[in-house]
């Protein structure tokens, strides 16, 4: 298990997605509506940096097109903490798909979705990747019991 430390402080350093694994989890579409709106709200978290709490609460309203680039300074609900969030293309093309709003889910049952139906497979170069987000998830779940 490999640890980090900050301040003294230890804590499990997370793998991240390759760009290929996020590549297809935006690319995946299913027929189930809830399916798809728990995909997007984990884009919206993976490309932005926000957490559950801070993306229900977004205004993107507040964002500002500085040089092209649209930037929000903001504050983290639960600790107060300021934060500067970018949105990426893979954001606005969900918050396009949404008509510029936040699309709305249950915190349980977005991570229900996310630990247990969200399941992408896609082969590549013939490697075939499957359940690789379900899979990330739940390690990342049982590292933090740890």
């Amino acid at each position: 298990e490999t640890l980090g430390r900050v301040a003294g402080i230890f804590y499990n350093i997370m793998e991240a997605h390759t760009n290929d694994e996020m590549q297809a989890i935006v690319q995946f579409h299913s027929p189930d509506t809830k399916l798809d709106i728990a995909r997007d709200l984990f884009v919206l978290q993976a490309y932005t940096g926000l957490s559950y709490s801070d993306m229900q609460q977004l205004d993107v309203s507040q964002y500002k097109c500085i040089e092209g680039v649209w930037i929000n300074v903001g504050e983290r609900i639960k600790t107060g903490v300021p934060y500067v969030s970018q949105l990426l293309p893979p954001v606005v093309k969900v918050l396009d798909k949404y008509d510029w709003q936040v699309p709305q889910m249950k915190n349980n049952e977005y991570n229900v979705y996310l630990k247990l139906n969200l399941k992408v497979e896609f082969t590549h170069q013939q490697l075939q990747l499957q359940c690789f987000l379900r899979q990330k998830m739940l390690k990342s779940s049982l590292k933090k019991r740890t």
